[in-house]
């Protein structure tokens, strides 16, 4: 069907049916779009306010120099210099540095060979497959990936007594980014 958008004379197709037409004006297509639903801003508003005021509320209360949250004392740093001289907090941060510039590196290599391979061949049956597999980290919930992540190497170990170490954390995070780099290098982003 042949969607002809009233006052501006643009053509859609659509799949439904070949060679009728449907006028639709401007005022039709707000209807259809979400954001023009009543109460929408304030649902998101709402919505918005829920997920950052707890956010702003902790971040407010770090600065407290009580132990307790209930009771404010006076404004003081003294937890995050606490946190910062703390060893491990340390060790923490250069491993997650490390993790973080080796598992981008790799991600954006894969991904970049991934694009060049799915843009410079000619269409096949199985593109979609292809696109699906690639895009899956995307779709599918992290803490899905991270436990399925997590009992791929535990019964890797197991079966075979091979353990990368930080080398899995490496592989984890590569596999997630490298669909976030591919989105990024071909323009979906």
């Amino acid at each position: 069907m042949s969607v002809i958008l009233k006052n501006q004379g643009l053509a859609m197709d659509d799949a439904m049916e070949k060679g009728s037409e449907t006028v639709i004006s401007r005022r039709n297509l707000r209807m259809l779009d979400l954001t023009y639903q009543p109460g929408f801003k304030g649902a998101a508003v709402t919505c918005l306010i829920m997920l950052y005021v707890p956010i702003i509320v902790l971040v407010g209360f770090s600065f407290n120099s009580n132990r307790s949250v209930s009771n404010w004392e006076h404004f003081s740093t003294a937890w995050y210099v606490q946190a910062l001289g703390n060893e491990a907090v340390q060790n923490a941060a250069v491993i997650s540095i490390k993790l973080a510039i080796l598992a981008t590196i790799f991600a954006t290599v894969i991904a970049t060979a991934a694009a060049l391979a799915t843009t410079r061949v000619r269409q096949f049956k199985g593109m979609p497959a292809v696109f699906g597999i690639i895009n899956m980290p995307l779709m599918v919930p992290e803490i899905v990936t991270a436990i399925a992540t997590l009992s791929f190497f535990a019964l890797l170990k197991v079966a075979t007594g091979i353990s990368f170490g930080f080398g899995n954390l490496v592989i984890a995070h590569t596999v997630f980014l490298h669909s976030i780099c591919l989105s990024a290098d071909s323009g979906q982003a």
